[in-house]
């Protein structure tokens, strides 16, 4: 496969700030398209078209989307399911890296940001109603990864999420309205907070409390 030339440059840049001790290893140009052909034997990172960037002996890589939404962004992709859109670009996840190998943290200690909402939210809302509307395995990772990307004031799309059969999604919902916790949330929030999953209910729980403190 050939990388496109964004990569490229992020390959040589980062391959100064390497250092095995904090496991830092971004990959080279080789290693990065080995890697990013076995990584697409999984379905979710073939349908965003994944490259692996980096090797921290973990199978936990960070990886570029190039497809979808969310294309050009870093996602955290992590094994267990845990899948965490991390950077809006390239640029900033080396430049963190170069924060990490300044500070020595560690790379799973490194700090992510907020992400601000999708600039084409009718774009998003399509990918997303989609993948809630999906009937397969890697829905709920998709919706994962693009999830905070929703600007928090669509209550259409939330309430769908929340309502979801799969609690999984419901999950998806309750958390990103704990980041978020606004009083528009508050019935939402009440609905979830009854759920019998406790990784739904609590965050839920949770954000009712951050909304009871705002309106004091």
């Amino acid at each position: 496969m050939k990388l496109p030339d964004d990569v490229l440059a992020f390959l040589r840049e980062a391959e100064a700030l390497r250092d095995p001790g904090l496991r830092i290893n971004p990959l080279s140009v080789d290693q990065c398209v080995l890697q990013t052909e076995r990584c697409r034997e999984i379905p979710i990172a073939a349908e965003l078209e994944l490259i692996v960037l980096d090797d921290a002996g973990d199978s936990n890589p960070y990886c570029l989307i190039t497809r979808g939404p969310a294309a050009g962004m870093v996602v955290h992709f992590c094994h267990d399911g845990d899948l965490q859109l991390c950077y809006p670009r390239l640029a900033d996840f080396l430049a963190v890296l170069r924060v990490a190998r300044t500070g020595q943290l560690d790379i799973n200690d490194l700090p992510w940001r907020e992400l601000e909402p999708h600039p084409d939210q009718a774009r998003l809302v399509r990918c997303l109603t989609s993948y809630l509307r999906r009937d397969d395995e890697n829905a709920a990772g998709l919706l994962e990864i693009h999830y905070p990307l929703l600007d928090a004031t669509n209550l259409v799309v939330l309430r769908e999420t929340a309502s979801s059969v799969d609690f999984l999604i419901r999950e998806i919902a309750a958390r990103f309205l704990e980041r978020h916790a606004m009083p528009v949330h508050r019935e939402l929030a009440m609905w979830l907070a009854s759920d019998s999953y406790p990784q739904v209910a609590d965050p839920a729980k949770r954000v009712l409390k951050a909304i009871a403190l705002l309106e004091r």
